[in-house]
Formats: C-alpha cells, sequence, structure tokens
C-alpha cells in the first residue's frame, strides 16, 4: 500500500501472462527464475520486468552500470542489509534422524563449515588489503563458479560487501543465540504479515517465540566441534562418510559448502576431506527443494533462507525432532 493524497491506497499482487488484464488496483507480477540473465530475457518491446526481487550476485550484475550487454541496468531500490541489517538469512539444516543416527559424522560436518566459513572471512580481510592475495582470488573463482558464468570480479566483490558470513560466536554456552533471536524475530514478523502461516507457534505448544526459537535450533553440534576447534588441526574419526547435500543451485550464500570441498591454496586436503567425508552436493530450485529433501530423506544437510523454512515448519506443524 502507499499513501496518496493523505490517504492509503491498497494493491494487491496478481500472476501474470499474455493476456492478464490488470485493475487500477493490480500489480502482476511472474515467477522468473533468480538468474540476471533470465531476468533480462524477459526484457524486450512486449514483456518488461519493471521491479523485481533476487538475490546477490545476480543483483550486483543487473544494476552494473559498466556492462556494455546491458542496455539498461537496473537500479538498486533498497537490500535487506539495509531492512534487516545482521539478521539471519540462509541457514545450515540437518535431518533430525540422521543427526540421531550419525552425531560424531554431523559434528564433523559442522566442524568443515566453521572452518570454511573462517576462511570466507579471512580470504575476504586479505583482498581489501591486496586484491592479488591468492586466498581472495580463489574466493572470486569460486564464488564466480557457483553464481553461474559472465560475472566480472567487482560484481561478485560488490556481492560480497552485502552478504555477511558466520557460524555463530565463540561462546561455549550458547553459540546460536543469535540465531535464535532472529528466528523469534523473524517468525513475529511472519505472524504480522499475515497470510503466510497457518498456525501459531502456541498451536505447536510453545508458549512465546523465544520459546519455538529455542526448539528449532540444535546448538549441540557447535558447541561439540568447539570442543577440539581451537586445539586440534582436524576432526579424528574411524570411517569416511559419505554425505548428500542439497543447496540451492547459484546462491552464493551457501558458498561455505564448496569453500569445505575445494583444495584450497596451500592445502593437502579439503576441510570435508580432512573431516573425513565425501560431499556429494544435490543443487535444487528455491528453498521449497531443500525442505523436501530433507524430509523424504534424500539428502543429510541443506542450506535454504531461513524465514522459508520457518513458514513451512510452521505449517507442517513440525518441531526439532523432526
Amino acid at each position: 500500500s502507499k499513501v496518496e493524497n493523505g490517504e492509503t491506497a491498497s494493491y494487491t499482487f496478481k500472476a501474470w501472462s499474455d493476456g492478464t488484464t490488470l485493475g487500477a488496483n493490480e500489480v502482476g507480477y511472474i515467477v522468473v527464475g533468480s538468474a540476471a540473465d533470465t531476468i533480462l530475457s524477459y526484457n524486450s518491446s512486449t514483456k518488461q520486468i519493471d521491479i523485481g526481487i533476487t538475490w546477490q550476485p545476480q543483483i550486483a550484475k543487473l544494476t552494473d552500470q559498466t556492462r556494455s550487454d546491458l542496455d539498461t541496468p537496473y537500479t538498486v531500490l533498497v537490500t535487506t542489509n539495509v531492512l534487516f541489517p545482521d539478521q539471519t538469512c540462509c541457514v545450515l539444516y540437518a535431518n533430525a534422524s540422521f543427526i540421531e543416527e550419525n552425531y560424531d559424522v554431523a559434528v564433523r560436518t559442522v566442524w568443515a563449515f566453521m572452518k570454511a566459513t573462517d576462511w570466507i572471512n579471512a580470504a575476504i580481510a586479505a583482498g581489501e588489503e591486496d586484491p592479488e592475495n591468492e586466498d581472495f582470488k580463489a574466493l572470486l573463482s569460486i564464488t564466480a563458479s557457483v553464481a553461474g558464468t559472465g560475472f566480472t570480479d567487482d560484481e561478485i566483490i560488490q556481492a560480497l560487501k552485502d552478504v555477511g558470513y558466520a557460524w555463530g560466536t565463540e561462546s561455549l554456552t550458547n553459540p546460536l543465540e543469535k540465531v535464535k533471536e532472529d528466528i523469534a524475530n523473524q517468525t513475529e514478523q511472519l505472524v504480522d504479515i499475515g497470510g503466510l502461516l497457518d498456525y501459531s507457534v502456541q498451536d505447536l505448544g510453545f508458549s512465546s517465540y523465544a520459546d519455538y526459537a529455542d526448539s528449532f535450533v540444535d546448538d549441540s553440534l557447535v558447541l561439540s566441534a568447539l570442543e577440539y576447534y581451537y586445539t586440534q588441526d582436524k576432526p579424528t574419526y574411524d570411517s569416511v562418510y559419505d554425505l548428500d547435500f542439497s543447496i540451492i543451485a547459484g546462491d552464493m550464500h551457501s558458498i561455505a559448502a564448496y569453500i569445505a570441498s575445494t583444495l584450497l591454496p596451500g592445502q593437502t586436503e579439503t576441510f570435508f576431506e580432512q573431516a573425513g567425508i565425501n560431499i556429494n552436493i544435490v543443487p535444487t530450485s528455491l528453498g521449497s527443494g531443500v525442505m523436501t529433501a530433507l524430509l523424504a530423506d534424500e539428502a543429510d544437510f541443506g542450506i535454504a533462507a531461513q524465514p522459508a523454512f520457518i513458514i513451512h515448519n510452521i505449517n507442517q506443524k513440525l518441531t526439532t525432532a523432526d
């Protein structure tokens, strides 16, 4: 809605296709995918996307004023890190039954992600000091390969400035406190929006958003990994485990999984190899694909947007045990 002449005008979204008629207070929308090239393919004399939503690094490409292949680059209106500073977006999820049956493997997996995340942040810092730094150049190359073809280094760098990477805090008592706070806040915001949640947290047996968030998060894996994170070079293990991992294709928020499975400068083993894990990355589309894979036991771990999982879990009346 917006205010016109002191009065609030309300608008509704309507799925659009060729021949769709829009009313005076209707805005047509079309789902075209998140890739920049897919979005641009709809820009013609007959189909023009005026405004849209996507994620990095697609935004950096769509708004790059220096690209000769973009007739009319888009302009950034707002990004979520401006609307919600430091709020958790994509999160590492695991199949509950997998954790129960393979707890040590799950801890080793989290360890690899923690190491990869620290490496990403160190590489970004090194690149700020020296753009030719070996680790920084490797990070740009890996991120570009994850995002897809046609990205320049400057576009990847701009995208990395908008995205923060963290595995939690170094707290030995509550390393995922920030995640819990964000889940509580996001759940309340989803309720305020209306129409997205079929049930309340009370319907699931929780007295508050904080109680729901506390149930939604299992920080025992991080706590277990922290026990040797700073005291050992790598975990000990009896056998190598083949891990199935579901990731949204082209999503640079998931690059820790690729960093952990790539031989980095100076390494003789990847972080996953150091943890005794063979990872099988299975790309999927959107967070619904990750959720489907986890619930169907087709994946052991996955990465997807936190709000999408909140909506799905509440609507399916799922708890941590599920």
